[in-house]
């Protein structure tokens, strides 16, 4: 077999084997902030909106407090809906393998591109096979793909690559049309804004051959200017594209950090805990119970330090070597994907989903330190076919090991069932994972299981959670107890007046008393929050009816109950 059908022939047998580990997700259920981004939010549902979500960040998400600016993210959601003719999961699903196809595609062949800068070898491609491979079948990954939400770590990863990829196979001034891949990312998510840097250390290190010890050398200052000029064009899309989203962000949207200083000392640790996840991804977790650090004094912090001071120190080291040099971009690119949600504070000390665009970079850097260790041992491997067949046994069975667990995190994610249950088998003591479960059992009819995982959740952090007080309220109203059922909502709207939700369900729950004029009141203010909230909408135009119908029976007693009169 020549050597272009073997890389034909490999290439297929890749992307049908990360097709096949990822054929039992397509029916898996919107889960977490599918709820606001996609499920409730009415602007998906028509096409024509497409143009609104570039100029009116309302339109994507229903809850104004998660109103970041991704336009292009939003569109994406309308397109699904439209081919699907509905909330039809396989859709967006099928749309988001698509998209992780893609990003395996642009990958090999930046990977291609680079190997070949730092060590020419017939085998490379092959290399850059492997790379994708690690990628694309990589467990962790599961957590984004099946998160449909998340498609937005997916989409600006995969514009990101693309960008880096037009730089590295254009010529001259065409290496500019790099700009355009950019700033799609970043209206797909902010962070595509690290392609910046990335593509900086690029121009350094496969164009210039500059160490990053070297860069400032006196000796290698040209070098480093011209890098700088050449990336400039890029960095200024960069700034104007971060001036829009920023420029479009809602001063509603909260990113739920609570304690900036807290939330930044435990990232080191984080970054420990995403890089171990790399190599040994067990403990994935839609939502985990990571809480932020006390103080620097703890042990976590000084680990995750040490760690992140090792990892840089050896990119260093790593980039003052040519044949090294695809080992210091990957390790940098994992620390620069990153660095965004480990500077701004989230709600979530750690997230699974964040790895996505990190994991690209140490896919790169493992798949090239093992391409090294087989190049240095070429020729052994070349007289003994034992211990090739073996090597290419613990890489098939590394890679088959990863389609495996790729496959059980699907299943975990079929259903919100399935999912929060493996949330509160985890972390017991997480009390969004607590109410998410007993939320599962609620809509099955099981009020008595979900008052149990409620009242659990009451003893954890999540104790004030406005979210939570609307849903023992219903949980109790599932089981007969109206005399409670309303102090409960009240206290949700005291913890959470700028929930829509909260004034939604406390209006659903006024108009099933006959109180129309109060749950009028409550919608609309749901509504003013979010304009777009369905359910809401749904409601508004119940209570419009039930009031027409009662104010006609009201205006047909008041005329004596003469029946209809006789058109004149």
């Amino acid at each position: 077999m020549s050597r272009g059908s073997a890389l034909a022939l490999s290439s297929v047998a890749l992307f049908l084997a990360i097709g096949l580990a990822y054929a039992n997700h397509f029916d898996n259920a919107f889960q977490f902030d599918d709820s606001h981004v996609i499920e409730e939010n009415a602007a998906i549902r028509d096409p024509a909106n497409v143009p609104r979500f570039f100029r009116d960040p309302a339109t994507g998400s229903a809850l104004p407090t998660n109103r970041d600016y991704r336009p292009l993210l939003t569109a994406t959601f309308a397109v699904d809906y439209w081919l699907a003719g509905g909330l039809d999961p396989r859709a967006f699903h099928r749309t988001g393998l698509a998209i992780h196809l893609g990003v395996g595609a642009l990958l090999g062949l930046l990977a291609a591109k680079i190997l070949e800068a730092a060590a020419p070898h017939p085998a490379n491609a092959f290399v850059a096979i492997l790379v994708t491979g690690w990628f694309g079948l990589h467990t962790a990954n599961a957590e984004t793909l099946n998160y449909v939400s998340a498609r937005s770590d997916s989409l600006s990863t995969a514009l990101v690559l693309a960008a880096l990829a037009v730089w590295a196979h254009a010529k001259g001034r065409w290496r500019q049309l790099a700009c355009l891949p950019l700033a799609a990312g970043m209206l797909a998510k902010a962070s595509a804004a690290m392609a910046v840097p990335l593509l900086l250390l690029y121009e350094l290190l496969f164009v210039e051959g500059v160490g990053l010890r070297g860069a400032l050398a006196r000796e290698s200052r040209p070098a480093l200017g011209r890098a700088v000029r050449r990336v400039a064009p890029a960095a200024v899309v960069a700034a104007a594209c971060f001036a829009l989203v920023i420029g479009m962000t809602p001063a509603t949207y909260d990113p739920g950090g609570r304690s900036p200083w807290g939330y930044r000392i435990t990232q080191p640790f984080v970054l420990l805990r995403y890089f171990w996840t790399f190599f040994l991804p067990v403990g994935l977790s839609a939502d985990t119970d990571w809480t932020v650090l006390g103080s620097v004094a703890d042990w976590r912090f000084a680990v995750g330090s040490a760690f992140v001071a090792g990892a840089l120190a050896l990119a260093v080291v790593a980039s003052e070597r040519k044949s090294t040099r695809p080992i210091a971009f990957g390790l940098l690119w994992f620390f620069a994907a990153l660095l965004p949600t480990s500077v701004v504070p989230l709600a979530e000390v750690t997230n699974d989903h964040r790895m996505y665009f990190a994991f690209v970079g140490l896919a790169l850097a493992a798949g090239w330190a093992l391409a090294l260790w087989a190049f240095r041992h070429e020729a052994a491997l070349r007289r003994s076919a034992s211990a090739r067949a073996l090597a290419a046994a613990v890489l098939a069975a590394a890679l088959a090991a990863h389609a495996v667990g790729t496959w059980r995190r699907n299943e975990v994610w079929d259903t919100r069932e399935s999912l929060w249950l493996d949330v509160t088998r985890k972390t017991p003591g997480n009390g969004r994972g607590l109410m998410n479960y007993g939320l599962t059992q609620m809509a099955a009819g099981r009020f008595d299981v979900a008052l149990q995982y409620f009242e659990r959740a009451l003893s954890t952090s999540y104790a004030d959670h406005p979210y939570l007080f609307v849903n023992l309220a219903l949980a109790k109203q599932g089981l007969g107890r109206e005399a409670e059922v309303e102090a409960w909502f009240l206290g949700a709207l005291q913890r959470g007046p700028g929930f829509p939700a909260t004034h939604y369900y406390y209006a659903k729950w006024l108009a099933e008393q006959g109180r129309l004029a109060e749950a009028g009141r409550f919608v609309d203010e749901a509504l003013r929050q979010s304009p777009g909230y369905e359910q809401a909408r749904a409601l508004r135009a119940e209570l419009d009816e039930r009031l027409r119908v009662r104010d006609a029976g009201e205006r047909f007693s008041a005329g004596g109950g003469d029946g209809p009169r006789a058109p004149r």
